[in-house]
């Protein structure tokens, strides 16, 4: 015996319960890579002005080791180079200068800091020049909403790996 359906009563759609929970589980993985996304966002941004400032640091240790005499700038000219130094221009810069013995300071470069990101702590770290050694050793911190870069310069000059924590 043959049977006969109506069409009309399979239509082969999804019902309305289905797509609601299809829609939700999209909704949850697409909040969730959202969520991953800012948190990677602001973990590089904290990382790479880190970076910045530490190159900063690494470069001011070279240019001192090697008595590097910056450019005349606005007609001074350095008449002897006593070193440089690496320290807070403003709460959101970090600057580098040479030192020169005629009380001129000479700015090479200057790190802007994101006001997303704050000034744990910035030491002033002078680099002498070719005798070598630092005054004002200490710890540099960043931190973000949820990161903290730090580094830290010792007394011999030595500048050491930077760690990166959750807070």
């Amino acid at each position: 015996m043959k049977t006969f359906h109506n069409s009309s009563q399979h239509s082969g759609g999804f019902t309305f319960i289905e797509i609601m929970v299809v829609i939700s589980i999209m909704a949850v993985v697409f909040g969730g890579g959202i969520a991953a996304y800012v948190n990677l966002n602001e973990r590089q941004s904290t990382f790479n002005v880190g970076e910045s400032v530490r190159t900063m640091l690494v470069a001011a240790q070279k240019k001192a080791r090697v008595g590097d005499v910056p450019a005349p700038q606005a007609g001074l000219v350095c008449d002897h180079l006593t070193g440089y130094t690496v320290g807070n221009n403003s709460p959101i810069s970090i600057m580098l200068a040479a030192n020169c013995q005629n009380n001129a300071q000479f700015v090479v470069n200057t790190v802007v800091i994101p006001t997303s990101i704050s000034l744990i702590s910035s030491p002033t770290i002078k680099f002498a020049t070719l005798q070598g050694g630092v005054t004002g050793s200490g710890t540099f911190s960043l931190q973000s909403t949820n990161w903290v870069y730090s580094f830290v310069v010792d007394a011999g000059g030595s500048i050491s790996d930077a760690t990166m924590v959750k807070r």
